[in-house]
């Protein structure tokens, strides 16, 4: 199992997460109540950053507005559409 790599960033900063949040490579990171918090189509927390490295709980990481997500073992296909999950983070 490969670990997926953001390559060809954008609009990259640092951004601190929510106290129990935690996040991994190419999740999505949205702003609620105040807190970086998983983006989540249920929740209606919309994605505005994609995490660039792994993080624990209400760490500091890295994140970028628009990039290439590179996943040799997602199932995605070039060119399509992809959209936000209902499960936090997620695509």
């Amino acid at each position: 199992m490969a670990l997926p790599t953001v390559i060809q960033a954008a609009g990259v900063t640092r951004i601190t997460l929510g106290a129990g949040i935690s996040a991994n490579v190419g999740d999505l990171i949205g702003h609620e109540s105040g807190n970086w918090a998983l983006a989540d189509a249920d929740a209606r927390i919309a994605a505005q950053f994609m995490a660039m490295e792994s993080v624990g709980a209400a760490g500091s990481l890295t994140v970028c507005e628009s990039g290439i997500l590179f996943d040799s073992d997602a199932p995605y296909t070039a060119g399509a559409s992809q959209y936000l999950s209902t499960g936090p983070g997620g695509h």
